[in-house]
């Protein structure tokens, strides 16, 4: 009983930490296509703001 008891201690653990880790992972994912997105949104206004200086 006491046996079971501590595995399935370590099976909520394990799950939470599965959990954790991941919900982790795919924020850092978002947090790092979010900031590509911002640098090539940047980049692009940058671009188009140079662009149309030489233009000018």
């Amino acid at each position: 009983m006491i046996k079971y008891g501590l595995g399935g201690v370590c099976l909520l653990y394990i799950g939470h930490s599965a959990v954790f880790f991941f919900s982790v992972g795919v924020f850092s994912i978002a947090s790092i296509f979010y900031f590509l997105f911002s640098l090539s949104s940047l980049l692009l206004l940058l671009h188009s703001l140079v662009g149309g200086f030489w233009l000018v």
